[in-house]
């Protein structure tokens, strides 16, 4: 495997986790408009799980490998507390 090859597949692997990051902010903050586009029942469940998962070492971990993630402002105490507002 060629060196640009190994850059490429950091780089997704690197996209997906921010993108999962994201995803759990969105989720923790359950506003308005993502309430729309949900059933209830999802919603809550994606909302205790996304807490979980920004409250748990692993996403204090993550945050530290990652580094910023585009347009989310991490570090990992900076990116709770604006998903807990």
């Amino acid at each position: 495997m060629s060196e640009y090859q190994i850059d490429n597949e950091i780089m997704f692997t690197r996209e997906v986790l921010c993108a999962m990051i994201r995803q759990a902010v969105k989720d923790a903050k359950n506003d308005r408009d993502y309430l729309r586009n949900n059933l209830k029942n999802n919603r809550e469940r994606y909302q205790r799980t996304a807490i979980a998962f920004l409250n748990s070492a692993f996403y204090r971990d993550l945050c530290k490998a990652l580094g910023d993630c585009s347009g989310i402002g991490l570090p990992a105490d900076k990116m709770r507390l604006e998903a807990m507002k």
